[in-house]
């Protein structure tokens, strides 16, 4: 938290927010509109309209891209790789808390009660730790998780809009991620709810 250059990050942290919310703006009024999914993105878009937004939390300076591929676990140790989005993401912790989640477990377990069990370890733990948990109000799990998906919309629409390709992967696992956010969102809520 008292990074000697923490004020850079966050300096440039807003930035990269201002552009993704005018990225937005331009989805939906159609100016950016030139992606392969073009007409999907601006559906989701425009559903959530009202819902593009970061809890009006303290920030601190983040990883920003926590998923299994940029974490190595031995028996003794766990060490994060790929810190490249650190330099601009200055953000609530929630968002490294809710890629966790995410990444880690709901993705990976199908079952609810199993992936509600695997969020619950991680979060007591989380809890001994720092000491409280990450989600201030009700439904911030959703939101965050809700956020982190259409910010990727708008950079993938805005990247194909200035014609850098982008592999049809990248689209497709941000809507299986959207429709898996809409699948559970009792399992979402159940999660951010607990105590």
């Amino acid at each position: 938290r008292d990074l000697p250059w923490r004020q850079d990050v966050k300096a440039r942290s807003e930035k990269r927010l201002d552009k993704i919310y005018h990225l937005f703006g331009d989805v939906l009024t159609k100016e950016s509109g030139a992606g392969p999914n073009s007409e999907k993105v601006l559906a989701i878009c425009q559903k959530h309209e009202n819902e593009f937004h970061l809890p009006n939390q303290a920030s601190q300076v983040l990883h920003g891209d926590l998923n299994v591929g940029n974490v190595l676990f031995s028996l003794s140790k766990i060490v994060f790789l790929d810190f490249e989005d650190s330099v601009h993401t200055y953000l609530p912790v929630s968002v490294d808390v809710a890629l966790i989640l995410e990444r880690f477990f709901l993705i990976f377990e199908n079952d609810d009660k199993a992936a509600f069990q695997h969020a619950i370890n991680f979060l007591e733990g989380y809890r001994k730790s720092y000491g409280e948990l990450p989600f201030s109000y009700n439904e911030e799990l959703k939101h965050v998780l809700l956020w982190l998906i259409l910010r990727t919309f708008c950079l993938l629409n805005a990247f194909s809009y200035a014609k850098q390709k982008w592999p049809d992967s990248e689209w497709e696992k941000y809507f299986f991620l959207y429709e898996h956010w809409s699948r559970r969102q009792a399992l979402l809520d159940e999660i951010n709810s607990w105590k």
